[in-house]
């Protein structure tokens, strides 16, 4: 496509755009005075003007500006009105596709006016402030696919900590869905997203009584924290019972035999002990970098009763993952986090959890480090690899 140019001549501090047979005037404010009128062809052209500079090079790719010392050459010549500007022509080249969102924009003024903003939305997603039987306030995310659902209805998923990545989460179901067989998933899924009435991505208070076994106690304040209490995760569990799963329910066929259950830090803790004590409630399982050191590894103890339990559900599906950089240090870690890091052991905690998980008949279990995540990308990650483990079940 051919170079078009606009011609320019000076008039001042601003410059003035005189319409030719085009109807439409511009005003530009600028910072020096040299900026003046454009020619126009009529509306899809422009009137090629001179095409070379003041210091002599031809105007192409090369030199499509004047540089601040061709200015410097540029010639005085007064006139009677402008007895103290220089007059400047010079050539500005132009592809024709720059000139047409300025010629769309100009032709119509109702485009070229800035539109109200809207606020962004999750697709198919509602929001719903419940409360448990506890009095606890939640706030439940629920998104609904589009289309026919599978002959027995829609698996569910149900994602702990959902004001951080309700929406992301949504969105690998729909990526995935758009082609399942090529994404190796067999439908999209209704997603529930447990979340509290804030617009930040965590509520610290909360999570800390509502994703952590009981028995729980009483965390004193410390610097930078609130006083909190912990071992809220069956109140947890038994709000998904009795309100997500039945309010999900009446928005959507949902199929009894396809409940998942995602969580990551706290979030993995409470899923591993859902597994442990509850097995039957959810089919898969996500647990995501799960905090097993916490209250002293008691988590193992609940794993040692599972184990030998006579009566486990089945099937059963877990997958666990943990970021590399969860245990050892990160090039952009703070090397204060060493001793802690070292105390949670969170890579070697949760890899040999799944080898004494393995053997177990009817459980199906993958374990993924995740190479290049620190504890908190890993999210993220949990809910990429969680999705797709629970969607190709």
């Amino acid at each position: 496509m051919g170079e078009h140019a606009i011609h320019m001549e000076q008039t001042g501090r601003s410059g003035h755009v005189h319409p030719d047979n085009t109807g439409f005037g511009i005003n530009l404010p600028l910072s020096r005075p040299v900026l003046g009128s454009v020619s126009w062809a009529g509306s899809t052209a422009v009137k090629q003007s001179r095409e070379t500079c003041y210091c002599g090079k031809n105007v192409g790719m090369d030199h499509a500006v004047p540089s601040a010392q061709c200015f410097g050459d540029i010639p005085e010549e007064k006139t009677p009105n402008q007895a103290s500007l220089p007059d400047a022509t010079f050539a500005v080249p132009l592809r024709r596709r720059h000139l047409l969102p300025l010629l769309g924009a100009l032709a119509s003024p109702a485009l070229a006016q800035a539109q109200e903003p809207m606020p962004a939305q999750i697709p198919r997603t509602t929001q719903h402030d419940l409360a448990s039987r506890g009095g606890q306030p939640f706030r439940l995310f629920l998104h609904v696919p589009p289309g026919e659902p599978p002959p027995g209805g829609w698996p569910m998923i149900t994602v702990l900590d959902a004001n951080a990545v309700m929406g992301m989460t949504v969105d690998v179901v729909r990526v995935l869905a758009y082609l399942p067989r090529e994404a190796g998933v067999r439908s999209a899924a209704v997603v529930a997203g447990i979340g509290y009435p804030t617009d930040g991505p965590y509520d610290l208070v909360r999570r800390s009584f509502d994703l952590t076994p009981p028995p729980g106690r009483e965390v004193p304040a410390a610097e930078g924290r609130q006083a909190s209490r912990t071992g809220g995760a069956d109140e947890l569990l038994d709000f998904i019972e009795e309100v997500v799963k039945p309010l999900a329910a009446r928005a959507a066929p949902i199929d009894p035999s396809r409940h998942a259950l995602l969580g990551h830090s706290f979030g993995g803790l409470c899923v591993l002990h859902a597994l442990f004590t509850r097995g039957g409630a959810f089919r898969d399982y996500v647990a995501g970098s799960p905090a097993i050191w916490w209250e002293d590894n008691a988590i193992l103890d609940a794993a040692k009763r599972f184990i030998a339990g006579p009566d486990r559900p089945s099937p059963l599906r877990l997958l666990m993952t943990v970021g590399e950089y969860e245990q050892n240090l990160a090039p952009w870690h703070d090397p204060a986090w060493r001793p802690r890091m070292e105390m949670m052991k969170m890579v070697d905690q949760a890899r040999n959890l799944a080898e004494r998980l393995r053997p177990l008949p009817g459980l199906e279990l993958k374990f993924a480090t995740l190479p290049g995540d620190g504890h908190m990308s890993a999210f993220p990650a949990a809910v990429l690899h969680g999705v797709r483990f629970i969607l190709a079940g």
